[in-house]
């Protein structure tokens, strides 16, 4: 009987953040990109990156991010997969 290695797969979830300006201001947005540890039972989740709408960030190492008989392959937002070093467009 083979088995399966079961895998984990943390939610990364995109949080937009609006700046707003007074009217004589530029406006500028910015993109958070927070991790969530999606039950882990250890560790702890990256810190939230902030990067300016258009601009690039660099998706983070699960860290020390555990959880008991699963293994860590990549973050997701529930549509993409999104690997440890991935640089993606915001």
């Amino acid at each position: 009987m083979k088995k399966f290695k079961r895998i984990m797969a943390l939610v990364i979830a995109l949080a937009m953040v609006v700046a707003m300006a007074l009217p004589a201001m530029a406006t500028s947005t910015n993109v958070t990109i927070t991790y969530d540890g999606n039950g882990s039972d250890s560790g702890s989740v990256p810190t939230a990156q902030t990067v300016e709408a258009g601009g690039s960030v660099t998706i983070a190492d699960h860290g020390t991010l555990a959880k008991t008989d699963y293994g860590f392959t990549c973050w997701s937002d529930g549509t993409n997969k999104y690997y440890e070093g991935d640089v993606i467009n915001v």
